[in-house]
């Protein structure tokens, strides 16, 4: 922040964490066939965030996956 407390971009710094949770959620899936997606921050809000996130990265990344997805359980699962 600046001396007239305006936040330029360049104050703001991101961890990089929940990219690196997406990055293992997704090598975890490809393991064990399942996940359960919970984010670092333990709040309902965080653990849908990163959940929505694992999912986009999935369609993107890997659009021909079939996946069972249940929201209320914060689980994706592949189907072979």
């Amino acid at each position: 922040m600046n001396k007239e407390g305006i936040t330029k971009n360049t104050d703001i710094r991101q961890s990089g964490r929940s990219t690196r949770l997406i990055d293992d959620y997704v090598q975890e899936l490809f393991n064990n066939g399942i996940i359960k997606v919970y984010d670092h921050h333990n709040t309902p809000l965080a653990h849908r965030f990163l959940f929505d996130n694992v999912l986009r990265r999935l369609s993107i990344e890997h659009p021909h996956l079939k996946l069972e997805v249940d929201r209320g359980e914060n689980k994706i699962e592949l189907i072979k």
